[in-house]
C-alpha cells in the first residue's frame, strides 16, 4: 500500500501549475479563423490543415468522435508547452510516483516554468536521479477539448500527425491508473496510423522498413538491458550518482556494439545510442513510455487486419477488465484471454 502526505510543498506546487492550467482549457483563437488571417505564417497555416486531416482521419479509422479537440490555437511564448521531471533511485530503474490527493499517482511532476522544475531536481538528494524533459503536447483524457499548441508546429509533418493520433488516442480510450500501458498503446496506434496516413512510394517504405527495424531492435536491446540491470546486484549495490552514470553509459556502449554494422549497412545517422544523455532516471522515463510496444505490437499482428477491429478489441476487453474481481494489469488480462 502507497502512503502518501499532502505536504505544504505538494500544496504550492498545486497552485503553482494550476493557473498556465487553466489557460490551456479556456483560451485559443479558432483554427480556421488563423488559416483565413494574417496572424500565422503559410507553413504554420499548411500545419493547422493537416492536423485537421489528421483528426478527422483518426475519427473515421476508429469510428470516433473526438468533439472540438484541436480546434483552437494557442500561440505560447515558449519553446516547449511543459517540462516533466523524473525522479528515479540511482541503482533502480524505476520512476518514483508523485502523489496527489484526488489526482493520484504518476511517475513525474509536470512543471510549465523550466527553471521550477530545474531547481526542484536541483533539490534532490545524492542517492536520486533525476531527468528533465520538454513536453511539446499533452491530452487531458477526455476531459475538456484540448488545443493545438503552438510548439506543435515544431514537428515534421509526418511526425506532427502521429503527434495528433496519439493524443487523441489517450482521448478514446485510457486505462485508469496504467500510465506505462497507456502511452505504449497510445505510441503503437499513432504509429501505425501515421503508416498508413502517409502512403509512400516502395523504395522509400524499404528504407524507412529498415530504419524501423532498427528502432525495434534498438527498443527491445534498451528494454532487456533495464532488466537486467534490477536484477544485476552490482548495480543495485552502488551508491553514488558517478558510479551510477558510469555503469550505465558501459551498458549503453555495449548496446552500440549490437547495432553498429546494422547503423553502417542503411547509412542511418545518429542511429547510436548517446552513452553520456542516460542515466536511471532517464532510463526510467523510457521504460514508462516504451517498454510494452513490443507486447501491442505481437498481439496486433497475430490477432488482428486493421486498427478498428484492434481498438474495439481493446474497448470490449477493458470494460470486461474493470468488472473483474482480483484483476492485477490490463496486459496480465489481455495475456489470459
Amino acid at each position: 500500500m502507497m502512503v502518501f502526505f499532502f505536504s505544504c510543498s505538494r500544496l504550492s506546487y498545486l497552485t503553482q501549475q494550476a493557473p498556465e492550467q487553466i489557460k490551456l482549457m479556456i483560451s485559443g483563437e479558432e483554427n480556421e479563423e488563423l488559416i483565413k488571417g494574417n496572424k500565422v505564417s503559410e507553413d504554420i497555416k499548411r500545419k493547422l490543415r493537416l492536423i485537421r486531416d489528421s483528426k478527422a482521419y483518426f475519427e473515421k479509422t476508429l469510428g470516433v468522435d473526438t468533439g472540438s479537440t484541436y480546434e483552437k490555437t494557442i500561440l505560447l511564448n515558449r519553446e516547449a508547452v511543459s517540462y516533466l521531471g523524473i525522479r528515479s533511485k540511482i541503482n533502480k530503474i524505476s520512476s518514483i510516483k508523485e502523489c496527489f490527493p484526488i489526482f493520484g499517482c504518476f511517475p513525474y511532476l509536470g512543471f510549465f516554468n523550466k527553471s521550477e522544475g530545474e531547481s526542484f531536481l536541483a533539490s534532490q538528494e545524492g542517492n536520486i536521479s533525476t531527468y528533465l524533459r520538454p513536453v511539446y503536447a499533452y491530452s487531458s483524457l477526455g476531459k475538456y477539448s484540448d488545443r493545438v499548441l503552438s510548439p506543435f508546429f515544431r514537428f515534421s509533418d509526418r511526425n506532427l500527425a502521429e503527434l495528433i493520433f496519439h493524443e487523441l488516442f489517450h482521448h478514446v480510450l485510457f486505462i485508469k491508473s496504467e500510465v506505462t500501458v497507456n502511452e505504449n498503446l497510445a505510441t503503437f496506434f499513432a504509429k501505425l496510423m501515421a503508416n498508413q496516413f502517409f502512403k509512400e512510394d516502395e523504395a522509400l517504405f524499404v528504407k524507412n522498413s529498415r530504419k524501423k527495424n532498427i528502432k525495434k531492435k534498438k527498443r527491445v536491446l534498451l528494454v532487456e538491458m533495464i532488466k537486467g540491470l534490477n536484477k544485476d546486484d552490482l548495480f543495485r549495490s552502488i551508491n553514488s550518482k558517478k558510479e551510477s552514470q558510469s555503469y550505465i553509459q558501459k551498458q549503453i556502449e555495449q548496446l552500440n556494439e549490437q547495432i553498429k554494422m546494422d547503423c553502417e549497412n542503411i547509412g542511418y545517422s545518429n542511429c547510436l545510442f548517446r552513452p553520456l544523455k542516460w542515466n536511471a532516471a532517464r532510463l526510467s522515463e523510457y521504460h514508462t513510455y516504451q517498454s510494452k510496444q513490443g507486447f501491442f505490437e505481437e498481439l496486433y499482428n497475430r490477432k488482428f487486419r486493421n486498427l478498428k477491429s484492434f481498438f474495439d478489441y481493446l474497448v470490449l476487453n477493458y470494460k470486461d477488465f474493470q468488472k473483474t474481481p482480483g484483476k492485477k494489469t490490463f496486459i496480465e488480462y489481455l495475456k489470459s484471454r
